[in-house]
């Protein structure tokens, strides 16, 4: 590597710096005042004419010229700036929902800064904190539980704007935007019941969890209404992971008589419930139907396909977005309200009607 001189490097500098694009240049080109300029980027409501607008912003693009944010947000005391944590940015769901999001946030002239709390309470929180000591202006989360609000006190004493996605705590004052995990896990059911079967067992979440305990409620609901109590549900717990969904189903096969149907509480303990199926030698649908909550591109060209209710991961992320951008640019606030989307079932080719007989485990 060759080295370079002090007075080189110095030199660089000095050129950087004389090659640096000010408000001043912008000004200097448009004709417009530096005052107005600053209320364009900064987005205050009537700077200025449309076309005045326009022209500044065109020239803004021309030059490349960056605002100092930082320097910016010391002035107006907020950085444009938007937290997001999510439980597990592995999980395709949350990336489409961070997509929702993103697509919102830079529209509306923000910024993101994400974090992954891996389903931990406590990281939840501290991430939460971290970012207020970034000077974010507002956060959305998607819970990793449904532990009292208390833990967000901290949170709350900042005053800051606050947005659950996909799951929420009850009692905390906030937005929320989630699917209907209810009416959804209902209507799955309802399809196995539809196709002929009883004895549909269920891999559900983690227990104690808004959004999870709500599709637990909603199958047995299902299960209830057409068989009562000569039906005894079976309902495996996992904790939304492969290895999580691979350990149920295989729980559920090891059992003196196998369900001739399984429906699953989310994606990724879909993909393990398949594995344990595999093998086991069972096929799908021909000895047990299968079920999964959550969409994912490459299940319909899975052999076979596979039937799944598909969560409007997209639009989670669009709305809460919309919410927290709502709150940050009303000063008249609304009272909190927790939005519930419809999801939808998607019928395909791993669920059909159960063989005339019920299965034993293979010796």
């Amino acid at each position: 590597m060759k080295s370079v001189s002090l007075n080189d490097f110095i030199n660089r500098l000095h050129i950087m710096k004389k090659n640096t694009v000010t408000m001043n240049d912008v000004a200097e080109k448009t004709g417009v005042s530096k005052t107005t300029i600053s209320r364009i980027i900064n987005q205050i409501p009537n700077a200025a004419s449309k076309d005045t607008t326009e022209k500044v912003l065109k020239v803004i693009d021309e030059l490349g010229y960056y605002p100092n944010q930082v320097a910016a947000s010391l002035k107006r005391t907020t950085t444009r700036t938007i937290g997001l944590v999510m439980g597990d940015i592995e999980n395709p769901f949350y990336g489409l929902v961070i997509k929702g999001v993103e697509e919102v946030v830079r529209s509306s002239g923000y910024s993101l800064i994400l974090a992954n709390s891996n389903y931990d309470m406590a990281a939840e929180i501290e991430l939460c904190m971290l970012m207020l000591s970034k000077q974010v202006d507002a956060i959305l989360v998607a819970p990793s539980g449904s532990s009292s609000c208390n833990q967000y006190a901290a949170v709350f004493e900042r005053q800051t704007h606050l947005v659950f996605m996909d799951n929420y705590i009850p009692g905390c004052n906030v937005d929320a935007v989630m699917v209907n995990n209810f009416k959804a896990s209902k209507e799955a059911c309802n399809h196995l019941i539809s196709l002929g079967h009883r004895e549909i067992s269920f891999i559900a979440g983690t227990p104690k969890k808004i959004s999870s305990d709500d599709r637990t409620r909603g199958f047995l609901s299902a299960l209830n209404e057409k068989y009562g109590s000569s039906v005894t549900p079976v309902v495996k717990n996992g904790d939304y992971t492969v290895a999580g969904g691979y350990n149920c189903m295989k729980q559920l096969l090891e059992m003196p008589e196998i369900p001739t149907a399984v429906f699953i509480a989310n994606n990724l303990m879909t993909v393990g419930a398949l594995g344990a199926i595999k093998d086991a030698g069972l096929r799908i649908p021909g000895d047990i139907s299968v079920l999964g909550f959550d969409d994912m591109n490459w299940y319909s060209i899975n052999q076979p396909s596979l039937t799944a209710i598909d969560q409007p991961a997209f639009e989670i992320g669009k709305t809460a977005a919309r919410r927290v951008v709502m709150r940050l640019s009303h000063q008249k606030q609304p009272a909190p309200e927790i939005i519930q989307l419809d999801a939808r079932l998607i019928v395909r080719d791993s669920t059909a009607p159960p063989r005339s007989h019920r299965i034993t485990p293979k010796s």
